[in-house]
C-alpha cells in the first residue's frame, strides 16, 4: 500500500505520531498528537504561533515612561529608568533637590 500523509504500516493502519517524530512545538510548547493524525501545539506562557515560535513582546505597548528603556522577557518586562525617575514604569519623578 502507498499510505497517505500521516499514516504508515503494511496497511496504512498506524498514525504517525508527529510529536514523537519531530517535536514540532520545540521547547516553547507542549505537543498533542491527534487521534485522527496531525498535532496541536499548546504554547507556554509568553509564546504563540502554530509551533510556539514567536515570543510575546510586552514592550510593544510602550509601558515605560519618561524615556526609559523597555526590556522584554516574554512573560514580563522591566523598565530601565533614566536619571531622575523611578517606579515599575519609571512614572515617578524623583525630586533630587528635596532629598538633600
Amino acid at each position: 500500500c502507498e499510505c497517505l500523509s500521516g499514516f504508515l504500516g503494511a496497511t496504512c493502519e498506524a498514525v504517525v505520531r508527529q510529536c514523537q517524530l519531530s517535536n514540532p512545538c520545540g521547547t516553547n510548547g507542549i505537543c498533542d498528537d491527534k487521534p485522527e493524525g496531525g498535532y496541536q501545539c499548546f504554547c507556554k506562557q509568553g509564546y504563540y504561533g502554530d509551533h510556539c515560535e514567536f515570543q510575546v513582546n510586552l514592550c510593544v505597548s510602550k509601558p515605560c515612561k519618561n524615556g526609559a528603556t523597555c526590556i522584554n522577557s516574554g512573560t514580563n518586562y522591566t523598565c530601565s529608568c533614566t536619571s531622575g525617575y523611578t517606579g515599575k514604569n519609571c512614572e515617578t519623578y524623583i525630586d533630587q533637590c528635596s532629598e538633600l
